[in-house]
């Protein structure tokens, strides 16, 4: 099925990024999901990938990366293959966009907020991850990490970035920012 038809006062379809296909300039994939966490109005669509192969005129759902779970970035490795955030599930990679595997040694937990992916070097990104509650509400840290490996394993990569954010522990995952 193509993407759902807008709904008034809402969004059915949450698209939170377009990635054009490198290999083929008429594909692209659309992630379901929202930077902000809003649900949607209708079928909510997170975690769903969608693909065209008309240069966007048309659609049709192609895989599922994690049901529910809210796409919160993606990215193109060199090669084609495929990098996304969920958040509160970590990293995930698939080679097509059709079938994913986490992606997340190495990660403390699963609050991935963002990621970028190096355009030119093969297997680098960095994530952020939100400060989430663990286990007895103790606060477990977010921070940013890197991989060299496309998602393998992941290391600290936050030297040199505040801990803090005013007098709040550092629950932003934009520190430093990974903007791509």
């Amino acid at each position: 099925a193509g993407m759902p038809t807008a709904a008034r006062a809402g969004f059915t379809a949450p698209v939170v990024v377009v990635l054009f296909d490198p290999a083929n300039d008429d594909r692209m994939l659309a992630f379901g999901g929202s930077q902000s966490g809003f649900p949607g109005a209708g079928p909510a669509g997170f975690g769903i990938v969608w693909e065209s192969l008309d240069q966007g005129r048309g659609w049709r759902q192609l895989a599922t990366v994690v049901s529910g779970g809210n796409i919160t970035a993606a990215g193109h490795r060199p090669g084609g293959r495929l990098l996304a955030a969920v958040a509160v599930a970590g990293v995930f990679a698939s080679a097509d966009g059709a079938g994913w595997t986490p992606a997340s040694a190495g990660l403390p937990h699963a609050g991935v907020r963002d990621l970028a992916v190096d355009p030119g070097t093969d297997g680098r990104a960095g994530v952020t991850l939100d400060a989430v509650a663990g286990a007895g509400g103790v606060v477990l840290p977010g921070g940013v990490f890197r991989t060299d490996d496309g998602g393998l394993t992941w290391v600290p990569s936050g030297a040199g970035l505040p801990a803090t954010v005013g007098d709040a522990p550092a629950t932003s995952s934009r520190i430093g920012g990974i903007e791509e």
